[in-house]
């Protein structure tokens, strides 16, 4: 993370990551600048926020090249919210990078993408996307992309 939540910070910093994004939304594809930049997916009392959220699934899919086309890598994250109630679909498409680290100082009893702490996006001097999601436990994922389909769906 480089704004909203750095190694020394006792909590999430909106304002921080506020004062990064807001003026570079525009760059953002338009399907996703609300997720990018709203609130609601970051305050901790919104129902739509990711925070303490549940992966629940996470696929990489590469597609091999064609004689002379390079490979196509996409990744996909679906996230439970707010109890399961409300569901997002995250598909990436022309990954550059994806890391996924699942690590768990918590032991057994705690999955370890099982309680997203809080996410952030940025643009790289390339102009290449990147969407970083922290978790309580030692987890993360971090994915460099061009482009990104955002979907809810919402559960009664």
């Amino acid at each position: 993370m480089k704004y909203i939540h750095l190694p020394n910070d006792t909590g999430i910093e909106f304002d921080r990551y506020a004062a990064y994004i807001l003026p570079i939304r525009d760059s953002f594809p338009l399907n996703i600048r609300q997720l990018v930049s709203d609130p609601k997916f970051y305050d901790l009392s919104s129902e739509e926020t990711f925070h303490d959220a549940n992966i629940e699934e996470i696929r990489i899919q590469e597609i091999p090249p064609d004689r002379n086309l390079k490979i196509s890598s996409s990744v996909s994250i679906h996230i439970l919210l707010n109890g399961a109630r409300r569901k997002t679909r995250l598909e990436y498409r022309g990954v550059r990078r994806y890391r996924v680290k699942g690590e768990n100082d918590f032991g057994y009893f705690d999955s370890f993408h099982s309680d997203l702490y809080t996410h952030e996006f940025r643009i790289e001097e390339d102009g290449i996307f990147v969407h970083e999601i922290e978790f309580v436990t030692a987890s993360g994922i971090e994915i460099a992309f061009e482009e990104l389909d955002f979907k809810q769906e919402v559960y009664e």
